[in-house]
């Protein structure tokens, strides 16, 4: 079932995914009212890629998960944790100094989860990280519940492009989303050990370690 609401954005060139953790530095003055006004009120906003001033409609939403430091001049540092995604509806130029909109929250299909294409990515994703993460990035446990959605925590890390992220995030099944790992994944984990490029364009995603 969907639930309109409106919320303020906060366009970047990135994506978050849902239970992802992301650094943001925040400068722009519309952008520090938008935070202090979603600390206030204890809610969120929404982030949304933006490429060439084009706003992706799908986006997800945003809550301060803690204030890392506050600077003189009002600019602040803070880590945010990724939560529910939606559709943009519309969009708003209102009194606020920064963009509001109407947006649509949506979830994955009703499935059974193919757990056996479920294991075999988490096998893949684990391989990985031990060969590219000295640190920081732990394996996904096998044994968590079946139901948990680990797609996202993968894609993540997996060094996507980020329209390859975008994709991921706008698909609602997580076994449509798996599949899509396991082939990317598997493409270029045979190789891993011997290219230190795609190394170093694995390493470099995604944005904080799993707490």
């Amino acid at each position: 079932m969907s639930t309109v609401t409106k919320i303020g954005l906060f366009p970047l060139n990135l994506i978050l995914f849902p239970g992802s953790q992301l650094p943001l530095h925040i400068f722009e003055s519309r952008y520090k009212r938008l935070i202090a006004d979603v600390m206030t009120d204890d809610t969120v906003f929404g982030m949304n890629n933006i490429d060439s001033l084009h706003i992706n409609p799908v986006g997800c939403t945003a809550r301060v998960e803690r204030v890392l430091r506050r600077y003189a001049d009002g600019r602040l540092d803070i880590v945010v944790r990724g939560e529910q995604r939606y559709r943009i509806n519309a969009t708003f130029e209102d009194r606020k100094s920064y963009l509001t909109a109407e947006v649509e929250f949506f979830d994955d299909v009703d499935e059974d989860i193919d757990l056996e294409l479920r294991n075999a990515t988490i096998e893949m994703f684990n391989t990985m990280v031990k060969i590219v993460y000295a640190s920081g990035v732990g394996p996904i446990d096998p044994a968590a519940p079946e139901d948990a959605i680990v797609s996202f925590h993968i894609g993540e890390k997996a060094g996507l492009a980020r329209e390859k992220k975008q994709e991921l995030l706008e698909m609602r099944s997580e076994n449509e989303r798996l599949t899509f790992l396991h082939g990317f994944i598997s493409s270029y984990l045979p190789e891993l050990k011997h290219k230190k490029r795609i190394t170093e364009i694995v390493r470099n995603d995604g944005y904080l370690p799993r707490s």
